[in-house]
C-alpha cells in the first residue's frame, strides 16, 4: 500500500502535564509552527529534550504531512493527538 501515512506517533518521556502543552502548536505555517515552538520552550524546562520532540513533530507535520501524531508518554502511559 503506497500513499503517506495518515499517522504517526512520537514516544516520549514525560509527564502528563508536560505532554498536554504541546497541543498549544500551530502547524498552519513554518512560522506559526516556530513562533509556536518558541512559545512552548519559553515555558518550559529540559529545554533541549523538548527542542528534540519539536523536531521530530515538525518532521512528522510539516515535512512528512502527517495527518494525525500521536505523541505518547510512556512515563505516565497517556497520549495526546496532534492534528
Amino acid at each position: 500500500m503506497g500513499g503517506k501515512r495518515p499517522e504517526d506517533n512520537a514516544k516520549v518521556d514525560l509527564q502528563k502535564e508536560t505532554l498536554i502543552n504541546f497541543l498549544a502548536l500551530e502547524f498552519d505555517s513554518e512560522e506559526q509552527f516556530n513562533i509556536s515552538v518558541s512559545h512552548l520552550l519559553s515555558r518550559l524546562p529540559k529545554q533541549r529534550y523538548l527542542k528534540s520532540i519539536c523536531d521530530e513533530i515538525h518532521r512528522f507535520k510539516m515535512v512528512k504531512r502527517v495527518s494525525v501524531v500521536v505523541l505518547y508518554s510512556y512515563k505516565d502511559d497517556y497520549y495526546k493527538i496532534l492534528l
